[in-house]
């Protein structure tokens, strides 16, 4: 819990995990959904967020599904672009108008939004030629 949470602030989220209702199945050795998983989505920077994924049940090493490495890599996949393109502030895959949009509506102090591109805990000028020297499509 401790490292996914650690994740979930490196990514601007809230500290506080909401389960899934809905377990999925990890561990071939044992009979059904036996996994719980923690998300912490709430007010994370564009793109981020983090999971902890508990098999219940399952020793050390678990036996992994089949399924594992797909899910795996398709929470990677959903969670990449924005770590490259922190511009996009709209999550579109490009830095363009509604960014800079977003920009504009958050302007002023304004500690830990996404659109405070250097960090100052300002969103101003600084953060608004960032997002000009990023325009156009993401890596």
């Amino acid at each position: 819990m401790q490292t996914a949470e650690t994740w979930a602030g490196y990514d601007g989220c809230s500290l506080v995990g909401q389960p899934d209702p809905i377990p999925i199945d990890l561990d071939a050795s044992l009979p059904g959904a036996e996994t719980q998983i923690v998300r912490y989505d709430a007010g994370c920077l564009p793109g981020g967020s983090a999971e902890l994924w508990t098999i219940n049940g399952a020793p050390h090493s678990p036996n992994l599904s089949a399924d594992y490495n797909n899910l795996v890599i398709e929470w990677l996949l959903s969670h990449t672009s924005s770590a490259r393109c922190p511009a996009d502030l709209d999550g579109g895959g490009d830095v363009g108008i509604t960014d800079f949009l977003e920009l504009l509506a958050a302007w002023g102090p304004n500690p830990g939004h996404p659109a405070d591109l250097d960090g100052d805990d300002v969103v101003g000028i600084t953060d608004f030629l960032e997002l000009l020297a990023n325009w156009g499509p993401c890596p």
